[in-house]
């Protein structure tokens, strides 16, 4: 019990020293001779005999002559690091609140780019915001040689146009601008300025606007004789393009954002280990 407190003893005694605490750290990275703990730490002879008798049972030397951590030593280390942990309350020595700011603002950004990089690669798909009512025509007589407008669009950025026909006869229908239709409806012949042709006795067109500084017209050309229509309509709605992204994305993206936690949370102790490992390579080369 004697030789347990007297051992106890010296290990506080040893531990409350910042000089002998250093000597502890540095002999925990690699053993080390008198000159090269004098020369590291920067103090003379007199002072490194004081601070190595009181840790004297704490080191133990080898056959080379080098200083290195007894198994007292191991164990008082270890305790160090525990309290400095416990004070910290990051698991690790060492742990500062920069480095702990710094890596946390890495793995923000780490998240942001997975964000970004995700929605760039996903495919862009149309969806259908707001529908409006189907508008039904029919049964109108429309007499020979003339451009007849058949319903006028004003274009909204943003939306989809349908527009079809049915006829008793093959006809020219046209998209066109306010402007080319205006220029040409009294011509009494084909236009030759517009924006889609279709020739048919029934068809179908479909517009996607997207632009404000057009605006849209349906006409068609009757030729030589005059058309009796049996049926044409539209229906319109708007539209947003919409990012779609698939599941095999998605769960590469919760990987990689926990994987950024996951190591955010234990970064200091994976720093600490780095350093000491960093530390031993360095020491090891100077010799």
């Amino acid at each position: 019990m004697v030789f347990e407190e007297d051992t106890y003893t010296a290990i506080f005694s040893a531990l409350k020293h910042p000089i002998r605490r250093k000597i502890l750290r540095m002999l925990e990275m690699a053993p080390a001779t008198y000159t090269e703990i004098m020369n590291a730490l920067g103090i003379e002879t007199g002072l490194l005999n004081y601070h190595l008798e009181n840790l004297s049972v704490l080191l133990a030397k080898n056959d080379e002559g080098r200083y290195h951590l007894s198994d007292f030593g191991e164990a008082a280390i270890s305790l160090t690091r525990r309290v400095e942990e416990s004070a910290s309350g990051r698991g690790a020595p060492g742990a500062s609140a920069g480095r702990r700011m710094t890596l946390g603002l890495i793995t923000g950004l780490l998240i942001v780019c997975v964000a970004i990089t995700s929605y760039s690669m996903a495919d862009t798909d149309v969806q259908r915001v707001k529908g409006y009512e189907t508008i039904d025509y029919g049964n109108s007589y429309y007499p020979p040689d003339g451009l007849w407008s058949l319903e006028l669009w004003t274009d909204r950025p943003g939306i989809l146009m349908n527009f079809w026909w049915s006829m008793n006869r093959t006809v020219d229908i046209y998209v066109m601008s306010r402007e080319q239709y205006r220029a040409q409806k009294d011509m009494g012949a084909p236009p030759d300025q517009y924006l889609q042709h279709h020739v048919g006795s029934e068809g179908n067109i479909t517009v996607m606007t997207e632009s404000g500084s057009i605006e849209y017209e349906f006409a068609m050309y009757t030729g030589d004789s005059g058309v009796w229509v049996e049926e044409y309509g539209f229906s319109v709605y708007r539209w947003k393009p919409v990012k779609k992204i698939d599941n095999i994305l998605l769960v590469i993206d919760a990987l990689l954002i926990l994987s950024a936690v996951f190591l955010t949370a234990l970064e200091t102790p994976i720093m600490y280990r780095l350093e000491r490992a960093l530390s031993k390579r360095r020491y090891s080369s100077a010799r």
